[in-house]
């Protein structure tokens, strides 16, 4: 906080804390760390915070919180020298800190700011409370300033605490910096299995359609075909005796969405609405019309599958 305090007000120093927040009760406590305090003055939006609000963040989350936010500021901000104050409180193995950062981690963070101002960069060793923690990641920082390439980490996804904390920074900072974007930095909601997609809302739609002119599911005999494209072919009742048939290939349609506002993507619905196919809004409807009105046999193909289960 004394680094953030210091130059608070300073347009030429752009200030950037990755910390355990805990919603200001975590040392040194108070609101000063907190996602708002970004700068006074002329130094106004040169203070980001990133505050953890709670325990057990790791690397997939510290790296995460890197790519959206600290890289895409620190680049347009192009600082002439970069600073670490290497702090090893989020550390794993340090039981005040209760973070889970390895070693790899902050390698890889140490690497993504090397790239800035040249590779002009300064690390200042500072907190953390497990020597053995302390002195592993500061050996791993070293590594990265003597020109070795950071090791290898498994695939890491942020935890939801991360996300949803990453995007709320990114609604505060989009204020000041053009490169964040809180559109790009929202979470994915996830659903229980019982919830309804957009595509099965569509499809849905069209079997209503369809069956205003007769028009019936064909089965599959494979289970597996059945699970990807159940009642995405259909057929005109006199398929079977009409000589001229008109098969109709195509997708799920255009969805012309509208949102309520710039900072998140929730959908106008009463500006939103469905382009069936091809282009023109009642395409589908000519189409299906002038095949019945010439008594011609038809087959309609949704070639897009369903979006089958993981096992």
């Amino acid at each position: 906080n004394g680094t953030q305090r210091a130059f608070y007000d300073d347009p030429s120093v752009l200030y950037v804390s990755l910390h355990r927040y805990d919603d200001g009760s975590f040392y040194p406590s108070g609101p000063f760390g907190s996602m708002e305090s970004c700068g006074e003055g002329e130094g106004l939006g040169t203070s980001v915070n990133i505050p953890w609000p709670t325990s057990g963040m790791g690397d997939a989350d510290y790296l995460y919180a890197f790519m959206r936010l600290v890289m895409p500021i620190a680049y347009e901000f192009a600082p002439e020298l970069v600073i670490i104050s290497a702090g090893f409180d989020a550390a794993d193995g340090d039981t005040l800190g209760e973070c889970h950062v390895s070693p790899a981690g902050y390698a890889h963070m140490t690497h993504m700011l090397s790239s800035l101002a040249n590779g002009k960069l300064v690390v200042a060793l500072e907190g953390g409370y497990n020597l053995n923690s302390i002195s592993s990641s500061a050996l791993a920082v070293a590594e990265i300033l003597l020109g070795n390439s950071p090791p290898m980490i498994s695939e890491l996804t942020a935890s939801e605490i991360a996300t949803e904390t990453v995007w709320q920074v990114s609604r505060v900072q989009s204020h000041y910096w053009t490169s964040i974007d809180p559109k790009q930095c929202e979470p994915k909601d996830t659903f229980e299995d019982d919830a309804v997609g957009i595509p099965d809302l569509l499809k849905a739609h069209r079997l209503d359609l369809m069956a205003k002119y007769g028009a019936y599911a064909v089965p599959f005999a494979d289970d597996e075909l059945m699970d990807a494209f159940k009642d995405q072919v259909l057929c005109s009742q006199n398929f079977y005796v009409q000589p001229r048939l008109v098969v109709f290939i195509h997708d799920y349609g255009s969805l012309r969405a509208e949102l309520d506002g710039v900072t998140h993507v929730d959908l106008d619905l009463e500006r939103s609405y469905m382009l069936t196919v091809p282009l023109k809004l009642d395409a589908t409807h000519k189409l299906l019309e002038w095949a019945a009105s010439q008594e011609f046999a038809l087959i309609d193909v949704n070639v897009f599958p369903h979006k089958l289960k993981q096992v």
